[in-house]
C-alpha cells in the first residue's frame, strides 16, 4: 500500500516536470531561433535492461518500478523562415548556427536578428559580437550589405563589390549535438571535448528562422499532461484513504 502511494507521487512528479518543459515551450513558440525541449521517459524495465546489456555494477534499487525521467534534450529540428526584409537578419535554411563572442567565450544561436554597435561591429540584441569562419568579430562599418548563400559578406559600397568577410557556420555531429546545452538569452554553450567544423549553412538574408514548436502539440500533450497528473492525485487520495481504514478500522476489537 505503501509503495502505490509512493509510485503514484513519482508519477505527479514527473507530469509536474513535463508541464514545467511544455509551459516554458508554449511561452516561448514566438521568440526566434527558440528550440523546444522534450522530456524523455524511461521505464524501469527498460532502465534494467539497459543496465545488463551494459553489465554496469551499479545499483537499480527495489522501488523504482514507476515511470523515470531520463533527461531533457532539445529538438534541433529546424524552425519555418520568415520574410524581414532587414539587411542584418539572417537565417540558416540548411544546417549550422552562428558563432557568437561572449565574455564567457564562444557560444552560438540560431537567432539570427543582428544589429551594428556603435564601433560598427555586427552584434547580437544582447551586445554579443557575431564571428566569422576565422571566429574573428565581423566588422561591417555599414548596413549596405549583400549576404550570399555560403555566408559570404559584400560591401555595396564599394565598386567592384569587396568581400568583407564569412559568417561562421558552427555544424555539430549527432555527438556533439547532444552536448550543446540552453544558457539563456538565445545560446547555446558546447559542453565536453566537442569542436564545431565551418559548414554550409545556406544563409539567407533578411529572413530569420521562427521557434520550432508546434503550438497544437504542445496544447494537446500540456492536456495529456494536466489528466495524468490528476489520475495520479486521484490514485494517491485512494491509497491514503485505504492507509486511513487499515490503521483505524481494520485492526480495531469490536
Amino acid at each position: 500500500m505503501m509503495r502505490g502511494i509512493y509510485y503514484a507521487a513519482r508519477g505527479m512528479a514527473l507530469e509536474s516536470k513535463k508541464q514545467e518543459i511544455i509551459s516554458n515551450n508554449l511561452a516561448n513558440a514566438t521568440t526566434d531561433g527558440f528550440k523546444k525541449d522534450m522530456v524523455v521517459v524511461r521505464s524501469f524495465h527498460d532502465r534494467l535492461k539497459a543496465v545488463q546489456r551494459g553489465r554496469q555494477n551499479m545499483s537499480i534499487g527495489e522501488m523504482a518500478q514507476s515511470p523515470l525521467m531520463e533527461t531533457v534534450v532539445t529538438s534541433f529540428s529546424k524552425g519555418s523562415l520568415e520574410q524581414t526584409s532587414r539587411p542584418l537578419d539572417f537565417a540558416m535554411a540548411g544546417e549550422g548556427f552562428f558563432g557568437v563572442e561572449t565574455s564567457e567565450g564562444i557560444r552560438y544561436t540560431k537567432n539570427g536578428r543582428f544589429q551594428l554597435d556603435g564601433e560598427g561591429f555586427l552584434v547580437t540584441a544582447q551586445g554579443h559580437w557575431v564571428l566569422d569562419a576565422d571566429r574573428n568579430r565581423l566588422e561591417l562599418l555599414t548596413k549596405e550589405i549583400l549576404v550570399d548563400e555560403n555566408g559570404g559578406i559584400w560591401n555595396q559600397q564599394e565598386e567592384p563589390q569587396q568581400l568583407i568577410g564569412t559568417l561562421m557556420a558552427a555544424v555539430f555531429d549527432e555527438e556533439g549535438l547532444s552536448h550543446l546545452h540552453k544558457q539563456g538569452s538565445h545560446l547555446f554553450v558546447l559542453e565536453g571535448d566537442f569542436e564545431a567544423v565551418q559548414g554550409q549553412g545556406q544563409v539567407r538574408q533578411g529572413m530569420i528562422e521562427k521557434s520550432n514548436v508546434d503550438l497544437i502539440k504542445e496544447m494537446v500533450d500540456m492536456m495529456t499532461v494536466m489528466r495524468m497528473y490528476e489520475a495520479n492525485q486521484k490514485s494517491l487520495q485512494a491509497q491514503d484513504e485505504m492507509t486511513g481504514k487499515s490503521i483505524n478500522e481494520v485492526g480495531k476489537l469490536r
